[in-house]
């Protein structure tokens, strides 16, 4: 909704004090404290909205061989739920958790190097049946985790974060899958501070 490429089903509580809110706003009537609003057209968050590409958050610079997928993961019996993406992918990555690189299922995209038709029209990873061949056409040392930088970028951080050097990749996976997205934060406080005093 607010044209980030990831899925992050989140549930966003705004509360203002009585004597704060403006009821001469719109804002009045639309928010009136008993509906989950999932779009806020006036900031933006829309379903319809486009998403940017992939690519704009990955990092070419990054160190792949830390990140490349396990050999052994990919004859676990898990391997066939994972969500595959590429760099040109414009539909949104799974949620990534603080689980990411620990566990297969559910924790968040993958990226594959190779060549994007080879990923094709695969069915979404939530939806998609056990196979024994659903991997085929598939070039598995061509997958990759996402780097804590990449995610970072996704979760709105800008350039000027970086972790401590002392913190693992791991545990940097970890606190990005644990936190807030930045951009999607600044929507609820500015929403906020509409309902209180509109900004012009």
């Amino acid at each position: 909704q607010v044209g980030i490429p990831n899925d992050r089903p989140r549930y966003y509580q705004v509360s203002i004090r009585k004597n704060c809110f403006d009821s001469s706003q719109d804002g009045s009537r639309l928010f009136d404290g008993k509906t989950i609003h999932a779009e806020i057209p006036h900031l933006g968050v829309l379903h319809d909205k486009v998403l940017r590409p992939l690519f704009h958050y990955i990092d070419d610079d990054v160190s792949v061989e830390p990140l490349l997928f396990p050999a052994k993961l990919h004859r676990s019996t898990t391997a066939w739920s994972l969500d595959i993406v590429t760099k040109q992918s414009t539909t949104p990555t799974a949620c990534f958790t603080a689980a990411y690189g620990k566990y297969v299922r559910g924790t968040g995209s993958v990226l594959y190097m190779g060549k994007e038709t080879d990923v094709g029209e695969r069915e979404e990873a939530e939806k998609r049946q056990y196979s024994e061949d659903w991997m085929e056409g598939l070039e598995w040392e061509k997958l990759r985790y996402f780097a804590s930088s990449e995610l970072q970028k996704i979760f709105g951080f800008d350039d000027s974060f970086a972790f401590p050097e002392k913190i693992s990749q791991n545990q940097q996976w970890k606190c990005i899958g644990n936190s807030l997205n930045v951009d999607v934060a600044s929507k609820v406080i500015e929403l906020g501070l509409r309902l209180c005093s509109p900004l012009q």
